[in-house]
């Protein structure tokens, strides 16, 4: 008697195998946590050029489509095909200008960073003498209770030990970090190398994956799938890229107007407010603190000042004119969303979640508004949001809305 498989394991059955053994994975993944961390990491390692060429490959990825539109003008003329030269050569014009940046970084940046923070490492304790000096006057001039005079000086002197020695204990830290930043080019080269077959077969790559997601879903998750990711691209590329450019073009500004009102410690100031400038909202905030704490302490009360008024003037600039040029039009969240990403995003990934959580939160966030805006015109009922700020929802079912007037309604939202 011949078995008939398709009886006996029908969709409900491998479903529930489905569930088992995902069941049986997690807890295993729980009960040995130690081993699969381990194993984790080893495969991280492993993987780290792969993953960090993809990285490159996304970010260059733009410039390579600007090079490529411009080059096939130029080349693209005759009958003859031209466009996998055209490709080629943008991809090779980018990496001679990723190329030439970092080896201007490497040459010019890296050196004088090294040179500054040993500087002030040197410096330390004559610096915090200074900044306690500072301190101490501020609260004999302004407060005026002896109690909480005697109070605030003990907690000061308890902060600055505990600062000082922190930094005392990182600053070498950092320094034996940038001079070994060397042991990572064997890494960064294979990295370059993946990343160039990656741009090189980007068009070959997604054909494949397309292929496996048509074999895979249906007509309608398929195109659903494509969509999804269509806006997420544009979201992270936009969103992220466009962060480390003004992230770029901020530490630039920074250290030619340090430089030019003659601060100290220009290049390491550039390198902060740059660096925390990729953190949303609270990152200007980060970065001007911790640098206006050094200028006090290495050139006085009246450079402090003018260094807050420079941040400040930084900072407007980058909000009303860099910002909206590079990154474009808002991601669509709101600020409570954004700080929800952002806590969230750190706490669970540290320094990279905080960066690329409001983007992610941004495409979910996307997501669920295309589910529910979905089943609201499915129902008759409207999809704007404006049609649910007083009262309940309105419980007459409307006509639907015609695509346009629900696309419109989504992008006043």
């Amino acid at each position: 008697m011949k078995i008939k498989w398709r009886d006996i394991f029908d969709n409900r059955t491998l479903g529930n195998l489905a569930i088992i053994t995902i069941g049986l994975i997690v807890w295993y993944c729980l009960y040995n946590h130690a081993t699969v961390g381990h194993l984790l990491n080893v495969l991280f390692e492993l993987l780290n050029p792969f993953i960090i060429g993809g990285i490159i490959a996304y970010i260059l990825c733009a410039p390579a489509k600007f090079f490529d539109r411009h080059l096939r003008k130029l080349l693209c003329r005759g009958e003859k095909d031209r466009s996998r030269l055209c490709w080629r050569l943008s991809i090779a014009i980018v990496l001679i200008l990723m190329l030439a940046f970092v080896s201007a970084v490497m040459a010019v940046v890296v050196p004088q960073l090294i040179s500054s923070v040993m500087m002030f490492a040197n410096n330390l304790q004559s610096y915090a003498l200074t900044l306690n000096k500072y301190v101490q006057e501020f609260i004999q001039n302004f407060i005026y209770a002896d109690e909480m005079v005697q109070y605030l000086t003990n907690s000061w002197q308890e902060i600055l030990v505990s600062v000082t020695s922190a930094l005392s204990s990182i600053l070498p830290s950092i320094v034996s970090g940038l001079m070994g930043l060397a042991s990572g080019i064997t890494t960064f080269f294979m990295a370059l190398i993946i990343s160039i077959y990656l741009l090189s077969g980007k068009d070959t790559l997604m054909a494949q994956v397309k292929k496996v997601l048509a074999a895979l879903l249906s007509r309608q998750k398929y195109a659903s799938t494509l969509q999804i990711s269509a806006m997420s691209d544009r979201i992270f590329r936009r969103y992220v890229i466009g962060q480390l450019c003004d992230a770029l073009l901020i530490g630039v500004l920074t250290f030619v107007v340090m430089t030019i009102a003659g601060m100290p410690y220009a290049i390491l100031i550039a390198v902060i407010v740059g660096v925390t400038n990729v953190i949303p909202m609270f990152g200007p905030f980060i970065g001007a603190v911790p640098s206006g704490l050094i200028v006090l302490a290495s050139a006085g009360i009246g450079k402090t000042i003018l260094f807050v008024v420079l941040i400040v003037i930084i900072q407007q600039i980058d909000g009303n004119i860099l910002v909206p040029r590079i990154i474009g039009e808002s991601i669509g969240l709101s600020g409570f969303w954004v700080l929800f990403a952002i806590f969230v995003g750190g706490g669970l990934f540290g320094i990279p979640g905080i960066i690329i959580g409001v983007p992610t939160w941004s495409v979910i966030y996307s997501i669920i508004r295309l589910m529910v805006e979905k089943r609201l015109a499915k129902k008759g009922y409207p999809v704007g949001t404006q049609n649910y700020r007083e009262g309940h929802p309105p419980l007459t079912p409307q006509p639907p809305a015609s695509a346009g007037d629900a696309n419109g309604e989504s992008a006043a939202d």
